[in-house]
């Protein structure tokens, strides 16, 4: 398990980040391929765990992505999550565009919400009740009209 380091991976050297790659490629995104290597390198330099589930895949479903999302959401002793998608975005609301449905911000967030990270905290927990115990989440979104 990678920890952060001094590099910007948490506060204070001690919290665990774990990234989370989703890209879908098309023939006029050929350049997501670079960007997701610079962010690979990036991670693999500072001690940053890189999902194994993370995925490149021109054919990539709306199962495959929150079947990978769940998977990154499930590891222990993570304090910051970090979900990264390179590809195309809907026009209007920012979803993910991929081959037979797309994902909207709320999938991400139902997925988290139900996730035991986001419930170690309680949504109905105030800032001084236990929120700096839970793992946050942060979400990149490389894709036109994503906000």
């Amino acid at each position: 398990p990678a920890q952060g380091g001094g590099g910007g991976a948490g506060r204070g050297g001690g919290e665990r980040c774990r990234v989370g790659v989703v890209a879908r490629p098309t023939k006029s995104l050929r350049r997501v391929a670079g960007d997701l290597e610079k962010i690979q390198t990036f991670c693999h330099e500072r001690g940053i765990e890189v999902c194994p589930s993370s995925i490149y895949d021109e054919l990539l479903t709306r199962d495959a992505v929150l079947s990978r999302v769940q998977v990154l959401f499930a590891a222990e002793g993570v304090s910051l999550f970090v979900l990264f998608y390179a590809g195309h975005g809907r026009e209007g609301s920012g979803d993910w565009i991929l081959s037979d449905a797309d994902v909207g911000f709320e999938d991400v967030l139902t997925l988290w919400r139900s996730s035991r990270h986001f419930a170690a905290a309680g949504p109905a927990a105030g800032p001084a009740a236990g929120r700096a115990a839970a793992a946050r989440l942060l979400v990149v979104s490389d894709a036109c009209h994503s906000g």
